[in-house]
């Protein structure tokens, strides 16, 4: 397997940075993807094959990434990303190489200097995943009855758009902390037709913490 990246970094100035990433790499399909027989190994309800004759999987990948450092405003980083995966492992009952996979997306964060003992952090990710051709079995009465070919289907087991924010406050010679969290995740309705994905809902998710420690060797938490 060959695998080579490289990278270029220009700093505009002091507080401005870019980067360009572009890599290659080559995975060989692991041992369950080769040889397990009728076992659940992955997340839906069905048993899997291996394929001996699998052929590696190689990622091609470019990220382009900005570095913001506004000192006492804060620093933000944002990384946007395009893959293309050649002979993508995947499969329904059984593995194979799905041919060519695409995924485009972005990774994004800010986390501000902390003021007074105030501190926040917001982040942000999304993925947009397709396969040029996936194929699809016809299961009736837990057979498979026959195959359709879905282009551009959705890849499988792919995440949505999700969003953090992150609030805290120390004090006490930072004995005494307070987190505030907030996270959200839209919608997902890009699922694969191959896999007989369903669509999930999105959701919000509030959380706080406080956290004690009088002595190096005690704290408390709630």
């Amino acid at each position: 397997n060959f695998s080579i990246n490289a990278g270029l970094e220009y700093e505009m100035n002091d507080k401005i940075a870019f980067s360009l990433y572009l890599g290659r790499g080559m995975r060989s399909p692991d041992m369950t993807e080769r040889y397990i027989k009728f076992l659940t190994v992955g997340f839906d309800n069905y048993d899997y094959l291996g394929n001996p004759s699998l052929k590696p999987e190689t990622n091609n990948q470019a990220d382009f990434i900005t570095d913001i450092n506004a000192g006492k405003a804060g620093k933000l980083k944002l990384d946007l990303f395009a893959s293309l995966v050649n002979n993508y492992i995947t499969g329904v009952k059984q593995f194979n190489n799905a041919g060519n996979a695409y995924f485009y997306g972005f990774d994004a964060s800010y986390n501000s200097a902390r003021y007074h003992g105030f501190g926040a952090v917001l982040a942000a990710t999304f993925t947009y995943a397709i396969l040029e051709k996936a194929t699809k079995n016809i299961i009736e009465d837990g057979q498979v009855t026959g195959q359709v070919e879905v282009e551009n289907d959705a890849v499988n087991e792919i995440p949505p758009l999700e969003a953090r924010v992150n609030l805290n406050y120390v004090c006490l010679s930072e004995k005494l902390q307070f987190n505030a969290g907030l996270r959200f995740a839209a919608a997902q309705n890009h699922v694969s037709e191959a896999f007989y994905e369903e669509t999930t809902p999105a959701y919000t998710l509030v959380d706080a913490s406080l956290a004690y420690k009088p002595v190096k060797w005690m704290s408390f938490s709630a």
